[in-house]
């Protein structure tokens, strides 16, 4: 199979992710003007900084024709997605998520039962392919993902109510002690997978 690859160049999404993260500095009251920043502040500023680099990193890697990370921009766009920065339809931003994925096999078939299961139940809206959506469900397919009839998992996804941020909230409530959010997101989608079973029978009295 011959995939289009649609690259980013380092440059181009150096100047993205500068004017996202900038205007959303700007409205947090983080922006370079502010003389010192509370603690919360500079935590957030890291962070943004951290995730700027990442997606650098990503882009210099793909165009510097590193394999796994072809793979992952491979199977992005095969499904429609970009890599990239910002909350807009149709970009990951997850970089980490989806190297984590990709380690689970030499060709990346978990991760395109991701993407594919995502975008087929969601689409392409930007809070499917957070990184909780991704790892969670990356983790159900690696663990189970040769007993599981995906367009049934489809079809329970898109019915979940309020969709993947009701997933990501059933998943904060449920989650308990030191337990990842990622392992409780991945036992609510194997929940909401068995759900539609049938009842015990009971006779009648």
């Amino acid at each position: 199979m011959n995939d289009q690859l649609s690259l980013v160049s380092a440059e181009t999404l150096h100047e993205v992710v500068d004017a996202i993260l900038g205007k959303r500095l700007a409205s947090l009251g983080l922006g370079a003007q502010q003389p010192s920043q509370t603690a919360p502040a500079m935590d957030a500023d890291a962070q943004t900084s951290a995730k700027k680099q990442q997606l650098l990193d990503f882009a210099a890697r793909v165009a510097a024709g590193d394999p796994q990370t072809v793979t992952i921009q491979q199977c992005a766009n095969r499904h429609g997605w970009q890599v990239g920065a910002g909350h807009r339809k149709g970009w990951i931003a997850a970089v980490a998520a989806l190297e984590e994925i990709c380690q689970y096999d030499a060709d990346g078939q978990v991760l395109d039962a991701t993407l594919c299961t995502l975008t087929d139940a969601f689409g392409h809206d930007n809070d499917a392919v957070t990184a909780l959506m991704l790892r969670g469900l990356g983790m159900v397919l690696e663990r189970h993902g040769d007993r599981v009839h995906k367009s049934f998992l489809v079809e329970v996804l898109r019915r979940y109510p309020s969709g993947p941020k009701g997933l990501t909230e059933a998943a904060r409530k449920a989650k308990r002690g030191n337990m990842r959010m990622s392992d409780s997101l991945a036992a609510e989608i194997i929940r909401a997978y068995n759900a539609p079973r049938l009842p015990e029978w009971k006779a009648e009295a």
